[in-house]
Order: C-alpha cells, then structure tokens, then sequence
C-alpha cells in the first residue's frame, strides 16, 4: 500500500464523524493529494452521506396530523328558534255568534273570536266564561268539555294560532228547561262574555234579552282553529 492511499483511507475515515480538531488537518493533507485520489474521496464522502441516513422501516406506520389555523373554528349549522305566537289579550279579540241552535232543551251557541290587532296572537285551552243580568253576576256551574253538549264530535285542546283577520271558534251549550220542566229553578241572564287564560279582562259575546239557564250547568269546549258545527248552518 502507497503512502497516498494509505493518507486516502485515513481521510475517508475521518470524513466520518470529523471534529473540530481535525478539520485543519483533514485541509493539509487533503490538498497534498494527487488529482485521482482526491475525485475518489470525494465519490466515498458522497456515498457516506447518503448512507447516513436511517431508510424507514417497512414495518413503521404512517400517520396524518391534521393541522389548522391558529383561531379557525368548524361552525355548526346554525339552529333557528321556532318561537310560539304570544297570547292573545281579551282586547284584540272581536266576538261574533256564528252559528246557534237549540234542541232536546239545550242552547248551543258557536262563537267566532277574530284577531283584531296587528299580530298574530295564541289562543290555548278553555276560556273562562261569565254570565250576567245587569251589572250582576249571574253563578253558573262551568263544565270543560272536549265533548260539550251539542257538539258532533269529541274536540281536541291544542295551541290555535290566530293571523291578523283570522279568526278561532268555541262551542258554548247549556240547557234552558229545567228537570222539572218549564223554567223552575232556571237563573236569567242578558249579557255573556269569555275570558282568556292568563289575562284580565273579557271579551263580550252578546247581550240582549233574558235567556234562561238550567240545571246542566254551562258547558265549553276548547278554543278550535275551526266551526265545531260547519254542517248545522
């Protein structure tokens, strides 16, 4: 072995893992070199580096981390509030008696409420409802009924929503002959007004002349979206 190649493998090996120390002599003795040594420590130096490198394992895994902006949120649908109509008040109500019928002793009267106002109001469960003569209450017994007397079918008590103009219904039947025939034992009253749940005030449905009320006590269905009795007009 010449003294060349013996210089040659002593810098390949210390291209290696050089220091600091040995950079300046690793300089001398590279430029002391003849042409064809030097192009062949260059050609080791590169094929050592490329080794050097560990190869991925067949083996190892691969895993994708997702990555976003500082301050990127992913927004959910956006969740609209269906909000109920407010109650009606007794003020924004306009009363009407629409259909009326008396049979077998029972008068039945269906009352029409219009919304009157500006908005679209709600009318839920039973009015209330008051009796008078004059200026007097008159004390009736109030039946809540989803089947009063006089009505076709059993009704349902349901949230009724009532647009501007539109308007909701109610079936109001109470006898007007006594058990013991005639009007023995009958109250008299000339005026009716209902109220609505939740607010003072009544809305006045009719007043004129007396009309007995008897044994049966008053009977009232549940506010409907639609005439209790479309057939008997």
């Amino acid at each position: 072995m010449t003294a060349e190649t013996s210089s040659a493998i002593v810098l390949v090996q210390s291209f290696r893992a050089p220091t600091n120390r040995k950079v300046a002599s690793i300089i001398l003795r590279f430029n002391r070199l003849p042409g064809k040594i030097m192009a062949l420590l260059l050609a080791a130096f590169v094929l050592a580096s490329c080794g050097s490198s560990p190869a991925a394992s067949p083996n190892s895994k691969s895993t994708t981390t997702a990555t976003y902006k500082s301050g990127s949120k992913s927004r959910a649908p956006a969740v609209t509030e269906v909000r109920r109509a407010s109650s009606c008040y007794p003020s924004s109500l306009h009363s009407n008696i629409v259909n009326q019928g008396a049979a077998g002793g029972t008068d039945t009267l269906v009352i029409s409420l219009r919304n009157v106002s500006h908005r679209t109001c709600e009318l839920v469960g039973y009015p209330d409802v008051q009796m008078l003569r004059g200026s007097r209450h008159i004390p009736i017994t109030l039946v809540r009924s989803t089947n009063p007397l006089g009505s076709v079918s059993r009704l349902r008590v349901t949230p009724v929503v009532v647009p501007r103009n539109a308007h909701a219904f109610l079936l109001l039947s109470y006898g007007n002959v006594s058990g013991t025939g005639g009007n023995k034992g009958c109250v008299f009253m000339n005026s009716l007004e209902i109220g609505v749940p939740g607010h003072r005030g009544w809305v006045p449905i009719w007043k004129g002349v007396d009309a007995p009320i008897c044994d049966q006590g008053v009977f009232v269905s549940p506010f409907t979206a639609r005439d209790p009795l479309p057939n008997t007009r």
